[in-house]
């Protein structure tokens, strides 16, 4: 449940032009107002896509300028927000038109008081235990069947999680774009662009080391996208043209994920260890690893053919 506190609207703020050759009329208005809350459901859940702050809140600002020679928009949401977005817009003579754009999106998977770890990480990726855990659990083997004790694994690991840490599930999306739109004639028309989402944060992901050793980490998320493309438009009656390239970039700044066995401290083998997950000390895995994209296009027409043809 969530209550939200009275919100004050003020704007409409008009200004004269001026006797000049960019007079303009500006319009702004501003959207203020607070906000309470209380929850009655876990707290990840309800802000998964969102942010829902207990505090003062700007809902909105937009401002519009128009002239003769142009016009400027701009539109920011949820200022003081984790899930805030601007949005630039301008245009000059009709000949020349920028978009540009901020958004923040954050995705909560669990709170703090709801996740936690027995595993530590000395370096980003790498998931290490209590070597005094793990030298204990590997002493509960029965070394004759091969086969651990599982009450007494359980009770080992019920215990050391009264002492884990809190881990927080959650990474949010940046992004960032430009764009850039000229039209120096009437049949011409480039276009230019570039973004960029960055992504940081944590999230769980299954790390198993056999058939009956399901483990979960935090694993770390710290990666980002970047793409830019540059296009050019003919077009007249008679004659179509178009061509572009686009150039897209990810880089993931996690290599791999390391993670040690809270069942083994040395690593063993046997016909059963793999079903048993009691083999090996210590798992790894890879990531999506980094990559590049680079793509052409080109694209011609001929219209106003004889019996309206068209190629």
């Amino acid at each position: 449940a969530v209550g939200a506190g009275l919100v004050v609207v003020a704007g409409d703020l008009k200004v004269a032009p001026t006797p000049t050759a960019w007079a303009a009329e500006v319009r702004q208005t501003l959207d203020v107002g607070g906000q309470t809350k209380d929850v009655d459901a876990p707290a990840a859940k309800f802000e998964e896509y969102r942010d829902v702050p207990k505090n003062v809140l700007i809902n909105r600002y937009t401002l519009e300028a128009s002239a003769e020679k142009g016009r400027l928009d701009i539109d920011a949401r949820d200022l003081l927000r984790e899930d805030r977005r601007i949005t630039l817009k301008s245009d000059y003579r009709r000949k020349v038109s920028v978009d540009i754009l901020w958004d923040q999106a954050p995705h909560r998977f669990a709170s703090g008081d709801i996740s936690k770890t027995l595993y530590s990480q000395p370096s980003p990726g790498v998931f290490t235990l209590d070597t005094a855990l793990k030298t204990k659990n590997q002493g509960l083997m029965d070394n004759f069947a091969k086969k651990y004790s599982t009450q007494a694994y359980t009770d080992s690991l019920n215990a050391a999680l009264l002492n884990a840490t809190p881990a927080e599930l959650k990474f949010r999306n940046d992004t960032g774009r430009v764009g850039v739109k000229i039209n120096p004639t009437d049949d011409v028309t480039v276009r230019v662009g570039a973004g960029q989402t960055a992504r940081t944060g944590t999230r769980s992901i299954g790390a198993a080391l056999g058939f009956s050793g399901a483990i979960e980490l935090p694993a770390p998320v710290d990666d980002v996208t970047r793409d830019a493309s540059l296009g050019l438009e003919y077009a007249t009656k008679k004659f179509q043209a178009q061509a572009g390239y686009a150039w897209s970039q990810y880089d993931n700044n996690i290599t791999s994920l390391i993670w040690d066995s809270p069942k083994r401290l040395t690593d063993q083998t046997y016909s059963g260890a793999y079903s048993n997950a009691d083999g090996s000390a210590r798992g790894r895995m890879p990531v999506p690893g980094d990559s590049l994209t680079q793509r052409l296009n080109a694209v011609v027409g001929v219209s106003d053919l004889p019996w309206h043809g068209r190629v």
